[in-house]
């Protein structure tokens, strides 16, 4: 590491020390420290081969899985701009350490053959960076979203994550054989049931992680 790298990994350990200090001031600090630290210790139990050894595709999905636990539990702390502010610092923190989980070195040691590997991890801290963001919109400012739209923006979030699913995924998810009251409620169809209403809300609300997980399921059957 040259003179340079050393200052700068000096400041941007400073940036963090700051960040920390901003989202301490926050109740609910602890519990995110806790629930993030909780989340990683089971996610990384009993890993297979492929996980465990660095630079493999399982590894990857591992690392993002783990930014993905630290930015979820961290972003219920943005309450305003100050704590977006310190929210962006520690994703680019996790994000780097997203990079280092894979490789097994720091972004400094391997930045001369870094892939789309640190391209993906990007996309997924950009996505964080913009959910930080849209918690600090008032509600009254959010214009009104068709069906179509909402199914839209859960299909874009969950590309985000570095998988693409499609319509028939939502409503595979949901609990259909057929896409009949999907596409009513799509189109916000008079004829769209109210069970159906609920279990396409219930599924647009779940986090990409967790709408992965119950598809995997899916899948198995």
């Amino acid at each position: 590491m040259t003179p340079s790298d050393r200052r700068t990994a000096r400041q941007r350990q400073r940036k963090i020390d700051q960040a920390i200090e901003v989202l301490k001031q926050h109740p609910g600090f602890a519990l995110a420290q806790v629930q993030a630290h909780d989340r990683g210790a089971e996610l990384t139990k009993n890993l297979s081969p492929q996980q465990i050894a660095f630079g493999t595709p399982e590894r990857m999905d591992l690392a993002l899985q783990i930014l993905n636990i630290q930015a979820e539990e961290y972003l219920a702390l943005v309450v305003d701009m100050k704590f977006q502010e310190a929210y962006m610092v520690m994703l680019e923190a996790f994000g780097r350490k997203a990079f280092e989980n894979f490789t097994g070195f720091p972004l400094e040691i391997v930045k001369s053959m870094v892939g789309n590997e640190l391209q993906v991890i990007q996309r997924r801290v950009s996505h964080w960076v913009n959910e930080g963001y849209k918690r600090l919109i008032p509600p009254d400012a959010l214009p009104d979203q068709t069906e179509r739209q909402r199914i839209d923006n859960f299909i874009a979030a969950v590309l985000a994550t570095g998988t693409k699913i499609t319509r028939t995924d939502i409503w595979v998810v949901a609990g259909y054989s057929d896409p009949t009251e999907f596409e009513r409620f799509q189109r916000s169809d008079k004829k769209t049931t109210e069970s159906g209403k609920a279990n396409f809300n219930r599924v647009l609300s779940m986090t990409p992680e967790a709408f992965l997980v119950i598809l995997k399921k899916q899948a198995q059957k």
